[in-house]
């Protein structure tokens, strides 16, 4: 059974800790050879307009998560068929929200990562000099 899930339903799920700890887990999954990450790929034309896919498989927890996106200038117009589809699937905003959440998400991991190494470093430093 495939479930598909609106952004509007992920954010009703997920908030900034969850997401930290789901992108972690898909991280250490990837890094053990259990998740694939999806190249990014685009294409662009006209002034500003562009399809794009991104997505992950995790085989071993049969989970999938493709994302298409479209994108145009504001002057263009947005009744065309594949965007009425899009929006249905991603979301009045086109995914806006669920992309900040998973950018800070991965800004926390980083950040977390930065800190511990700071720390380390400083108590390497500090080890250092007391000799």
């Amino acid at each position: 059974m495939t479930l598909w899930l609106s952004e509007l339903d992920v954010l009703e799920l997920m908030d900034m800790g969850n997401a930290i700890s789901a992108l972690k887990q898909g991280l250490l999954l990837e890094a053990h050879g259990q998740a694939l990450n999806m190249t990014k790929t685009h294409i662009s034309w006209g002034q500003g307009s562009t399809l794009h896919a991104i997505g992950a498989v995790f085989p071993t927890r049969d989970l999938r998560e493709p994302r298409l996106g479209l994108t145009h200038p504001k002057e263009q117009n947005p009744s065309s068929t594949f965007r009425q589809q899009y929006w249905v699937i991603a979301g009045g905003d086109g995914g806006v929200r669920t992309r900040q959440l998973r950018t800070g998400a991965i800004s926390g991991i980083a950040t977390e990562l930065l800190s511990a190494r700071r720390q380390t470093n400083s108590q390497s430093s500090a080890r250092a000099s007391k000799r």
